[in-house]
């Protein structure tokens, strides 16, 4: 029997390092209870999330400003109910796809350093689901697909 022998890790010289508070982002107040969401999207720019609050609202944020998201951040917010996914379109950086459980999904555009205030009015509505949309996806190759 070999009793000395003892595997060693891969890992023993990888060490792990704290972020410093002004590298992250606080005071995210998402809207988790939707069991089959993705929680969140990004692009090269941009984070969103959905926000707590009546409506289904989300908030899109750029990625350049870490720190403490203000009480008061500006939401795009026309939904009827709990948004269940968002997805930027991988063509127009300014553009983000959400779905909703009031069985529409909305195509919305905002200003190139991100919302400045509420949103309230989507570039397009798309209507006519009997259920809830659970998914939404852009088309990674034909522009303007959804």
């Amino acid at each position: 029997m070999n009793k000395g022998v003892v595997r060693s890790s891969k890992f023993r010289h990888v060490f792990g390092k704290t972020l410093r508070k002004e590298d992250h982002y606080e005071n995210i107040q998402s809207n988790v209870s939707a069991q089959d969401s993705n929680l969140c999207d990004a692009n090269a720019k941009y984070f969103a999330v959905p926000w707590r609050g009546g409506g289904g609202p989300f908030v899109v944020w750029p990625l350049n400003k870490p720190g403490r998201l203000p009480q008061n951040v500006p939401l795009i917010a026309g939904h009827g109910a709990q948004v269940t996914d968002l997805h930027f379109s991988p063509f127009h950086e300014e553009c983000i796809a959400s779905a909703s459980d009031d069985t529409t999904a909305k195509i919305w555009k905002f200003p190139d350093d991100g919302p400045t205030k509420t949103i309230e009015e989507a570039q397009m509505t798309l209507a006519g689901h009997y259920k809830k949309i659970i998914l939404v996806r852009w088309n990674s190759v034909a522009d303007n697909v959804l």
